[in-house]
């Protein structure tokens, strides 16, 4: 699969979605190869209807500005790059980001998969 991206832009963005289990609601997400978990702002699972049932423990989570204790949600699914992955924890942080993304892919939503970037074409291979 392949799929194009702008190469002159600050970020990798991709289209993206979870599954409240009732419907599916839009993500836009950066892709970020640094990032070993995927990290969704806590405004942008608004629409979880269980959330209580879904949280998980504290994870920490390194960031520009430190190390932080951040929870983890377990979605029913999040969506990104043409994968699914079911009953997929993501971690529920503020990223603090004056771009308009949601969140951050990060390497643990693409285990198991092959991935290349062709960062002057603006293409992302993933198989």
């Amino acid at each position: 699969m392949t799929f194009d991206f702008d190469p002159q832009a600050s970020i990798i963005e991709v289209k993206a979605g979870y599954s409240n289990g009732n419907k599916i609601f839009g993500l836009r997400m950066a892709l970020d190869t640094g990032a070993t978990q995927t990290v969704i702002k806590p405004l942008a699972l608004k629409d979880v209807v269980d959330f209580r049932e879904r949280v998980e423990g504290g994870f920490n989570v390194e960031t520009a500005n430190g190390e932080v204790v951040a929870f983890g949600l377990r979605l029913p699914a999040l969506f990104a790059l043409r994968l699914m992955r079911e009953e997929f924890t993501v971690i529920v942080h503020d990223i603090g980001s004056s771009l308009p993304i949601d969140g951050v892919i990060g390497l643990d939503f693409l285990r198991e998969r092959e991935l290349r970037i062709n960062l002057a074409r603006g293409e992302i291979e993933l198989s």
